[in-house]
């Protein structure tokens, strides 16, 4: 058990990393615990057969005056650039707005979001209990004066439950009503160049994938490498089947945007991708006899990177409220 209480954020995504920045920002000591082996949940990247791919979100917009502060700093950086103003195929048009990319992947955010941040990577949260010890997976525990929660509304309920700490019912009810759909995913290393057209970006509407990426052309990986996003019905209907038959069916409706056999692939699972029923506040706050416990992420307001950096913000700015 930690002697001092600190400020709990679990989950090293980019709303967790927001929450996090914003707090050590008010000088407040804040501990940030991650599953993983890296920081960024959904707007990952990862290298794989020689290739480097953004498995997840691939491009992020800027629609408020708050969060395009963050976006030209990114830009002003070095950290993102503007990939392209949309896309060329039909039913999609180019519409002028800009999808702005991290350099060398989308990771490369969370990377500057977490820069100076305390992050334990590989600590599984296990619990949190009613006197609001955050419990880990190497059954050490951490005292929270305010705890953070960015995972998906389902495991953090499952949290709560498992340290028997109650939710009110109104929370609870809020909580469970927010859907996120699953999305399987295809990475497929290519030895020549792919059959997706410029900028290297295709949104689809009918068939198998919503979203194909050259993350070549994207200028991410320096070798062939595209990511395919299967539809959130394709995901929900197939997730339950084996990842080699799986594998094998994607890649036959891949093979327009493939142009070619690739030379290695692999199948990812988001089991929680897309938020398609949200929370309309940008946080939800529930307050114990220890300190505030808040729920927070990109189903929280809006959806994307903007919707998470921006609960990010909310559930920091909750914190310093209650604890003044």
């Amino acid at each position: 058990m930690s002697g001092d209480s600190v400020i709990v954020v679990v989950g090293a995504g980019i709303c967790g990393l927001s929450a996090a920045r914003r707090l050590t920002a008010a000088h407040r000591s804040v501990v940030v615990l991650e599953r993983g082996r890296s920081a960024g949940g959904r707007s990952t990247t990862r290298e794989f057969a020689g290739g480097t791919f953004d498995t997840g979100a691939q491009f992020f917009t800027v629609r408020s005056e708050a969060f395009g502060r963050l976006a030209d700093h990114w830009l002003e950086s070095g950290v993102a650039y503007e990939w392209c103003r949309g896309f060329d195929q039909p039913p999609a048009a180019p519409d002028g707005y800009p999808r702005y990319a991290g350099r060398g992947g989308m990771v490369a955010l969370a990377r500057d979001l977490g820069s100076s941040l305390d992050i334990r990577f590989g600590r599984a949260v296990t619990a949190i209990d009613p006197d609001g010890v955050v419990s880990l997976d190497d059954r050490t525990g951490i005292s929270s004066r305010a705890v953070v929660l960015t995972p998906p509304a389902p495991q953090s309920i499952a949290l709560l439950d498992r340290g028997g700490l109650p939710l009110p019912s109104s929370a609870r009810a809020a909580l469970e009503a927010i859907v996120i759909e699953p999305a399987l995913a295809v990475l497929a290393r290519l030895e020549h160049p792919s059959a997706v057209p410029p900028p290297g970006g295709v949104q689809l509407q009918d068939g198998a994938f919503s979203f194909v990426a050259d993350n070549q052309m994207k200028g991410v990986s320096s070798v062939p490498a595209v990511t395919l996003h299967a539809t959130g019905h394709f995901s929900i209907q197939r997730w339950d089947e084996p990842d080699a038959a799986l594998l094998a069916e994607l890649l036959r409706s891949a093979k327009p945007w493939l142009g070619h056999e690739p030379i290695a692939a692999e199948l990812v699972r988001w089991r929680y991708a897309r938020p398609v029923v949200l929370e309309p506040r940008r946080c939800l706050v529930v307050d114990c006899e220890w300190g505030p416990l808040i729920f927070a992420g990109d189903a929280f307001g809006e959806a994307r990177i903007e919707g998470a950096t921006l609960s990010g913000w909310a559930a920091a700015d909750a914190v310093l409220r209650r604890l003044g």
